[in-house]
């Protein structure tokens, strides 16, 4: 028994996985374009997670980010966010 997460440093990055689903949901429907030149990138993000008996939203985010050797740095902006608030995501890759 699975439940799966959004809103993190790899799906539906500018959302907060904790106002989405804060338990995680038993589907999950997600989609990435993600364009990258040199360490600079930008990125289109759709998705919805629900589980059997709610309702979907379908959710949509968009950014910029760069790209390193072993480290990155994103933000990213919800599109169809009642509140428009910018998510800042740094990070190490071993």
């Amino acid at each position: 028994y699975e439940r799966f997460t959004s809103g993190d440093s790899s799906t539906l990055r500018g959302w907060n996985k904790y106002e989405i689903v804060p338990i995680g949901a038993s589907r999950l429907a997600y989609e990435s374009v993600e364009y990258r030149y040199h360490d600079f990138a930008y990125f289109l993000d759709i998705g919805t997670i629900w589980s059997p008996g709610e309702d979907r939203r379908v959710r949509v985010s968009t950014g910029v980010g760069f790209h390193g050797d072993n480290s990155f740095v994103t933000v990213g902006v919800p599109i169809n966010a009642d509140e428009i608030s910018a998510t800042f995501i740094a990070g190490v890759r071993f």
